[in-house]
């Protein structure tokens, strides 16, 4: 029981580095500097543009609330998965320190 209240007590640590090195990471927005995303991105407002001048001025607001709505749903998936990835290796690096050496 002594392992599940440490492991309990250590994912709570863990959780709040992930938070802290996550705010580090992404507010610095250095993966929005790669070539291919700054490439995806003029793609993407070339064709809002595009929908845009399709639609009547009074339905424009539509294609607003889309775009607002799939950035906080990215932003959403983007942060699970960074904080899963970084708390998966938390856990295997917590396991590695604290099982018996095998063969040792």
């Amino acid at each position: 029981m002594a392992l599940a209240r440490d492991l309990e007590v250590s994912k709570r640590d863990f959780e709040e580095v992930a938070d802290t090195l996550f705010a580090h990471r992404f507010n610095g927005y250095v993966f929005r500097k790669s070539d291919d995303y700054q490439e995806k991105s003029k793609s993407l407002v070339g064709l809002m543009d595009d929908i845009r001048k399709l639609l009547p001025d009074d339905q424009e607001h539509l294609l607003n609330k889309h775009d607002d709505t799939l950035a906080s749903m990215e932003a959403i998936t983007e942060e699970f998965a960074y904080k899963a990835g970084f708390m998966d290796a938390m856990v295997l690096l917590y396991q590695l320190r604290s099982e018996p050496k095998i063969g040792g």
